[in-house]
């Protein structure tokens, strides 16, 4: 258990009223208002040594590491994952580092991927630069270990070890361990090249096996070890996962042989698992301090946390510090973890029964939502379905639920339109769901799941084609279309969807086409880039454009075209990439961002968009000429000319009563020439 002390100090860190929730991204940049994140501290740094006697081995010490002071008990943290998301969460970094010091612990250990790497060496020595500057502002010592970002090279003229020689120039031996108060601390490194073919992938069992070097200086180590009344293990991959190679049963058989391995740590995979106790033996596996996170169910460890351990005699406590509260890790076991992922991936929320308007009168009807609970446990549903259109009214104003483990549900809700025809003020409803998975001694706030409302326009609001040249402009704030599930997502083998696009600058990613659907096609822009991306069987799969990048204040003509066996992208008529059809259905939900299968969009597109055709056939077979403006014909199931806005919404051409919903407020403007 944490000590009286800590428990204070914990209270001292809590975010107040208006900080970011968990997983929010702190703003960063030279017009930031936040804070400094680095207080007045009173005090001086801990004391520390160098000391060749409790600092052990075999490979070259090109850095001196700082050993703490001998004192009595203690307490260490351990820091999660810092690469892999995106600049900001060097402030998330920033962050931990004063908690951390709020905390007053006696070293600080890490579990690996200190820089976001998988580059060339000017690249690399800036990100090492960066972070060991923000860990510099910590006042105790911290340890470093070797990740597969640390040590991966992406690039020609790749050297066979690749960055490990500099990593240990820069932060520290690969593999090392150290003694303090009785206790060892032993540094593994799990990203050694295969034994055999000297190629580094962690995705691949043969690459995944520890060196004979490395596994005789770790029993050497253990048994120097072997009178301590701890021993702590720490590790990047964690190996004990059944998806990280077979080789983990020898190391395991060390630690039971010597009997004094009391928990085993790691990360990679950048959410916290607590995954029990094996033959006395703790294995935890830590979320991220700043890389990439979901951060859509802290409560099952997708976060951005630190590892508080505290050693006091034979006690260990263990306690989870995110911003604000503290979480026990032995909560959030393997199988709740498990469950909180089937809900994320499984669960369905569809809104069925469109809404119809009548020009002359105010829409009333009713619609129905269908739900389901994918997990073991029972799940509480709230639905709450609202408008930035006050003139609605619903019935039941929101409805509560408790679904049985498997248990599916629905819902009706009867929407009244106070308005006296379709006005531009018009703004459509959408559904709002929000869960709690019920866990022994652990409620779960689960992701929030959002729902457009389908609506069906009469046939006199049909699109007709604006000679004036107009064409929608999207802010890349929160701007998208929402394309109705009935127009776009079909199962036919054969579809196309093509647009036109101004971008009015390239950001580093942009969403072009998305899909709700992991095995959807999706389309989108790395750096002005266009790479097209489909669903296999449990993964995605990309494609970038062989063009290159497109040209920002310039019109480009996109298509993307599927038969049964491959999807192709086309830019201003020409091939540009092809991609196996896999197990990919559908045509996308979204278009201008990215949208997850909460309904939440990101990565929005700044510029302009036109003429957006979804068709029943794979138009595209050859190079073409791309026209200016599209004509319906038999094939055409949805074709916005985005000439015109009735509210949010954006008719059809077709004689179908199809609409795009609009998300944010998108304006119509004159199509700007080149």
């Amino acid at each position: 258990m944490l000590s009286a002390l800590t428990c204070a100090l914990l209270a001292a860190v809590a975010l107040p009223q208006n900080a970011p929730e968990h997983g929010d991204e702190p703003s960063a940049g030279p017009h930031s208002h936040e804070p400094d994140p680095r207080p007045t501290l009173r005090g001086e740094r801990h004391a520390t040594t160098v000391d060749a006697q409790r600092f052990f081995t075999s490979r070259d010490r090109h850095v001196e590491l700082q050993l703490p002071a001998r004192t009595e008990a203690f307490q260490f943290v351990v820091f999660g994952d810092r690469t892999g998301g995106t600049p900001a969460g060097l402030t998330t970094l920033r962050r931990a580092v004063v908690e951390t010091n709020l905390l007053q612990p006696d070293l600080v250990m890490t579990v690996g991927d200190l820089v976001q790497g998988y580059t060339g060496v000017e690249p690399w020595l800036a990100e090492a630069a960066e972070f060991k500057q923000i860990m510099a502002e910590l006042r105790m010592p911290w340890f470093p270990v070797a990740g597969n970002h640390d040590v991966y090279w992406r690039g020609p003229d790749r050297p066979a070890e690749e960055h490990e020689g500099r990593y240990e120039q820069h932060f520290g031996p690969l593999w090392y361990a150290f003694e303090h108060k009785q206790c060892w601390f032993i540094v593994l490194y799990t990203d050694e090249p295969n034994l055999d073919t000297g190629e580094r992938n962690f995705n691949k069992p043969e690459c995944q096996r520890m060196s004979p070097e490395q596994l005789a200086w770790l029993r050497e180590t253990l048994d120097r070890a072997k009178s301590a009344p701890h021993v702590f293990v720490f590790a990047h991959h964690p190996r004990w996962q059944p998806q990280y190679g077979d080789d983990w049963a020898k190391v395991h058989a060390e630690f039971v042989r010597v009997g004094n391995v009391t928990a085993v740590f790691a990360g990679h995979i950048h959410h916290m698992r607590y995954s029990g106790e094996r033959d006395g033996i703790e294995y935890l596996t830590l979320a991220t301090v700043g890389a990439h996170q979901w951060g859509k169910i802290p409560d099952a460890g997708f976060l951005h946390e630190l590892h508080v351990v505290t050693v006091r005699g034979d006690e260990l406590g263990l306690a989870t510090v995110p911003v604000g509260r503290v979480i026990d890790p032995r909560l959030v076991t393997d199988q709740v973890v498990e469950q909180s992922l089937a809900f994320a991936r499984a669960a369905e929320v569809e809104v069925s029964d469109p809404l119809s308007f009548d020009p002359e009168f105010a829409a009333d009807g009713t619609f129905r939502v269908s739900f389901s609970n994918p997990t073991d446990r029972p799940v509480e549903l709230g639905l709450f379905p609202s408008s930035a259109d006050p003139r609605w009214i619903f019935d039941p104003g929101h409805g509560h639920v408790t679904l049985d483990p498997g248990a599916r549900g629905t819902l009706d809700f009867h929407a009244n339109h106070l308005g006296e025809g379709i006005d531009s003020a018009l703004a459509t409803p959408f559904l709002a769901v929000h869960g709690r998975m019920l866990s022994d001694g652990l409620h779960v706030d689960l992701p929030r799941i959002l729902r457009e409302v389908p609506v069906e326009l009469p046939t006199t609001a049909r699109a007709t084609v604006d000679e004036s040249e107009r064409a929608l402009a999207l802010d890349g704030f929160d701007d998208c279309l929402l394309l109705p599930e009935r127009d776009s997502a079909t199962t036919d083998a054969n579809w196309s969807l093509d647009f036109w696009l101004r971008a009015q600058r390239f950001r580093p990613a942009a969403g072009l086409v998305s899909s709700i659907d992991t095995r959807g096609v999706e389309l989108r822009l790395e750096r002005g880039r266009p790479e097209l991306a489909a669903g296999f069987e449990n993964s995605r799969r990309s494609c970038p454009s062989e063009l290159g990048s497109l040209e920002p204040g310039r019109w480009h003509h996109l298509a993307i075209a599927a038969d049964a066996a491959r999807i192709r992208l086309f830019v201003d008529g020409v091939p540009a990439a092809t991609i196996d059809r896999g197990t990919a259905t559908g045509v996308p939900m979204a278009i201008g961002a990215t949208i997850d299968r909460f309904g939440v969009t990101s990565e929005h597109f700044v510029g302009r968009i036109d003429e957006i055709r979804i068709s029943s056939t794979a138009r595209f077979v050859d190079a073409f000429t791309p026209s200016r403006r599209s004509d319906a014909d038999a094939y055409t199931t949805l074709l916005l000319h985005c000439d015109s806005v009735v509210g949010n919404l954006l008719p059809t051409a077709t004689d179908r009563s199809g609409v795009a919903i609009l998300r944010g407020r998108p304006t119509v403007g004159a199509w700007p020439a080149d």
